[in-house]
């Protein structure tokens, strides 16, 4: 879908597709040093594979694979990222709420 600026000249909107990712404490705690899951979700017809590693004592690296190359922003941000996701979470679990932006 094209829209006009102001000084007459035309940009694409971008459709947004709103996702929840939850990780609770107890799921953390049963992975040992060097052990990840992995789970996977689609959106318009595009799955996404995420990944929780711990890599330290109390540290995990969350990560979800961007083959797409669709913009991902994390609620609250204004700008995202086109490449992997990755975040460091500990023990409080991961609660992460995404946009995803995908041009029609």
């Amino acid at each position: 879908m094209l829209g006009k600026k102001k000084d007459g000249s035309e940009f694409e909107y971008k459709k947004v597709f709103y996702h929840h990712i939850a990780v609770p404490e107890d799921q953390l705690r049963c992975l040992d040093l060097c052990e990840y899951f992995q789970s996977s979700f689609t959106l318009n017809g595009m799955e996404f594979n995420y990944f929780i590693k711990r890599n330290a004592e109390s540290k995990f690296e969350f990560v979800i694979q961007n083959p797409h190359k669709v913009e991902i922003r994390k609620r609250g941000e204004h700008g995202g990222t086109t490449e992997d996701f990755e975040e460091e979470v500990t023990y409080k679990g991961a609660n992460f709420h995404f946009a995803f932006l995908i041009p029609n």
